[in-house]
């Protein structure tokens, strides 16, 4: 909807939109980590906090420089882009930990 928004009323909806569908993953990631991996979910957390800092920095830069240089629908399918990278990490971390053999509760 934002990319291709052709008033400003759809673009801030779009927005909107985009902010209640991505602001679940975060604590959502959290909570997977601290429950599959409990004997290092200090780690895990870190390891997990460190990405979303990188994400952070990283893809508000890039879309505010593609933003400048061509086309503000351009940078609006960076996050497009993102989203289906975060899927498919989604995807082989979910493969990775339903392999990985269950431990025994004490």
């Amino acid at each position: 909807v934002q990319a291709t928004a052709s008033t400003a009323l759809l673009s801030v909806a779009g927005l909107w939109l985009t902010g209640l569908c991505f602001a679940p993953i975060f604590p959502t990631t959290l909570g997977v980590a601290g429950t599959q991996f409990k004997d290092t979910v200090g780690t895990a957390f870190g390891v997990t906090i460190g990405i979303g800092i990188i994400g952070s920095m990283v893809l508000p830069k890039l879309i505010g420089n593609t933003w400048d240089d061509a086309d503000p629908a351009k940078a609006i399918w960076f996050l497009f882009g993102f989203a289906v990278l975060l899927f498919v990490t989604q995807i082989f971390v979910h493969i990775k930990v339903s392999k990985a053999p269950v431990e025994a509760e004490a």
